[in-house]
């Protein structure tokens, strides 16, 4: 069975990345990803939204923020994106303004991703966001991604699983907790110029599971 993901290329920080979700035929989704530069003006990132909208108007939209925003920017944002199809938003405001977002809904999701760690972060966070990225790189492996995963469904999450740049031997264990994920975001090996062997396979837009020579 294959896993669906959200593809992204790697951004610095403060810079804005867009991925998207194109419908198949089949039902599946395949996706891709535009990386954008550094914000200059709101003005730009709308044109860009826009321009990545024309180009392909049956795409779900995901914008991460990596923190570049502020919380005016967002809410001047907010109604161009749910109009040019963005359904989530990742770390719009830095980790240290997480508290901008108290109380706030926006007609698209906001998922948390620098701010959150490991699930003693989680209770800060339930008034803030509706969705936690979840990356091993952050828990410091399977054990505390799982009981992560465990308490954020138990506050009502969504939960989005994620990597850095990371080789196939570290994402294996990734790609297990995908099916416990609603959202699916693990291309990291194919940021690499080279990959441990063996490798995970991806076909076009989906990630296979591990074979048992690489991970058990």
């Amino acid at each position: 069975m294959a896993i669906s993901r959200f593809a992204q290329t790697s951004a610095p920080h403060n810079s804005l990345h867009v991925k998207f979700s194109l419908p198949r035929k089949n039902g599946d989704s395949s996706s891709a990803s535009i990386g954008l530069s550094s914000f200059e003006t709101e003005a730009r990132d709308k044109d860009r939204l826009k321009a990545i909208k024309q180009a392909r108007p049956d795409a779900h939209l995901i914008v991460d923020a990596n923190e570049g925003w502020s919380i005016k920017a967002l809410h001047d944002l907010a109604p161009f994106m749910h109009e040019y199809g963005v359904v989530l938003c990742e770390q719009p405001l830095p980790v240290t303004e997480d508290s901008e977002l108290k109380g706030l809904r926006f007609p698209f999701r906001l998922c948390a991703d620098e701010s959150i760690h490991t699930s003693s972060d989680i209770p800060g966070l339930c008034d803030r966001y509706q969705v936690i990225n979840i990356k091993l790189d952050k828990t410091g492996g399977l054990t505390e991604a799982l009981e992560t995963i465990k308490i954020a469904r138990h506050h009502n999450l969504e939960i989005m699983v994620g990597c850095m740049l990371a080789s196939s031997l570290a994402l294996a264990p990734a790609a297990l907790i995908a099916s416990l994920a609603d959202w699916i975001d693990l291309d990291g090996p194919l940021l690499l110029a080279q990959d441990y062997e063996p490798r995970l396979d991806y076909e076009g837009a989906q990630l296979l599971p591990p074979s048992p020579q690489l991970w058990g």
